[in-house]
């Protein structure tokens, strides 16, 4: 049986999840800030209150101790509230495709399909929506190399695998993405 990593929100994984993203500042804020984020992950992925309502409580809890937003080590600043749901829709993200995966490898399914939603970011269009081989999908959408800041389940990423089996499954046939347009 595979086994997934902890729940909890590492603030050691950040810099994983995009171009350089650690929050700085003294090291009670930091322990302070990954403290709140893994009680509203918690939260969030035992059910126990909506991720709204655990990023909320999570943003309630950081401004009251003073903390109004978060410098990252790349230069990049984001409101408390914006770093907040950010971090916790990313490792709740993380923590679900941990798990599919988990349970792919257990089954033994050799295939998965990948999930396309529109306005992805470049690197992430072209390998969207399409069936792979698991070592097709560890190399071509960067599943579980934590060093390459566009992988699958990476900071804000969307994408999300599922199993596919061939001859059984039908592969999802996702909408394109509309043109631009003008409004009147």
């Amino acid at each position: 049986m595979t086994k997934c990593s902890s729940i909890p929100f590492s603030p050691n994984s950040l810099p994983n999840h995009g171009p350089r993203l650690k929050p700085t500042g003294s090291v009670p804020a930091r322990r302070a800030f990954t403290a709140v984020l893994n009680s509203a992950l918690t939260q969030t992925v035992s059910g126990t209150v909506s991720y709204q309502q655990a990023c909320a409580n999570a943003v309630r809890l950081l401004t009251q101790s003073g903390l109004r937003h978060i410098d990252y080590k790349n230069g990049v600043t984001r409101q408390i509230d914006t770093a907040v749901r950010n971090a916790v829709l990313t490792a709740s993200a993380q923590l679900a495709g941990e798990i599919m995966q988990a349970n792919i490898e257990e089954s033994g399914v050799a295939y998965v399909q990948v999930s396309a939603h529109w306005g992805a970011r470049d690197s992430h269009a072209v390998w969207q929506g399409k069936v792979y081989s698991l070592a097709e999908f560890r190399s071509v959408c960067g599943y579980g190399e934590p060093s390459n800041p566009d992988h699958i389940y990476s900071y804000n990423c969307r994408h999300t695998h599922y199993p596919y089996w061939p001859g059984i499954s039908e592969p999802v046939e996702y909408p394109p993405e509309p043109g631009p347009f003008e409004a009147d």
